[in-house]
């Protein structure tokens, strides 16, 4: 697992990352439901092994150093939402139907697209 790896690469730095959808109702549906279900099928417990913030301002989920904010991307402002952070990681759920809006193509070319890869990530180097 991604969040796993990162953790063993160096638990001591907090990681960013982006869970991205159409809007804040589709990813709830088609990623947080999905993903919670999944992590209680093989036994890890909420608010011990992992964080999931889904109400007011708080979107996110995290688990060992690695935070996932989850954003909608249905507006033109939609980016400007997701600026600031430096993310190692991007998910795009729903890119077809948020890329076909002529009006989003621009911001939504803005997103790294290598990131989404763990060979991306960084490298620990050996000096020995």
């Amino acid at each position: 697992m991604y969040a796993s790896a990162l953790h063993k690469y160096d638990n001591t730095r907090q990681y960013n990352g982006a869970i991205i959808g159409w809007d804040l109702d589709t990813l709830k549906g088609n990623i947080l439901e999905p993903l919670q279900a999944w992590l209680d099928k093989f036994g890890y417990v909420k608010d011990k092994d992992y964080i999931l913030k889904f109400g007011g301002n708080d979107k996110y989920f995290q688990m060992w150093n690695i935070r996932f904010y989850f954003f909608g991307f249905n507006t033109k402002l939609s980016f400007n939402k997701i600026l600031g952070r430096p993310l190692i990681f991007v998910w795009v759920d729903e890119s077809a139907r948020i890329y076909s809006q002529l009006s989003l193509q621009e911001s939504f070319d803005e997103l790294p697209r290598k990131a989404s890869k763990f060979q991306w990530a960084p490298v620990q180097e050996n000096n020995t």
